[in-house]
């Protein structure tokens, strides 16, 4: 995962997730302080942006079946974390604790592509999109 600052040419720095085998699907929280990354094996790791090179201050994983994030967001409050998965399905997560609250399922995706899902502005609903239309 690289980051960049738009004010300034060049990459700022790397993260690498060696063992995961799968991109990270990334995202900051609303204050623009936490990065997390959702990588294989249903972990979530939570970085200080400031010290993102000392590594993750959180990491959990998701309960469940085997999951490929494909799509990581915060809720507009920075609670509630929400992933697209390549399985057909978007999960809401505590941001503080990692829990599993809600999982949203309902796309035929007999392709295994990865689903993009976010909060609406308020955070009281949930998108997602699919080869199903």
């Amino acid at each position: 995962m690289r980051t960049w600052d738009l004010r300034v040419p060049g990459c700022l720095g790397v993260l690498r997730f060696p063992g995961s085998g799968r991109r990270p699907a990334v995202s900051f929280d609303p204050e623009g302080l936490v990065l997390a990354a959702g990588v294989g094996g249903n972990q979530v790791k939570l970085f200080d942006l400031r010290f993102a090179s000392k590594g993750p201050f959180a990491t959990f994983s998701v309960p469940g079946e085997p999951r490929d994030f494909a799509s990581i967001c915060f809720n507009f409050d920075g609670k509630l974390m929400l992933v697209g998965t390549a399985q057909g399905a978007a999960v809401s997560i505590d941001a503080f604790k990692g829990t599993e609250l809600q999982t949203f399922r309902g796309h035929a995706n007999k392709m295994g592509l990865p689903l993009e899902a976010c909060f609406s502005a308020d955070g009281a609903q949930v998108m997602s999109g699919s080869e199903d239309k």
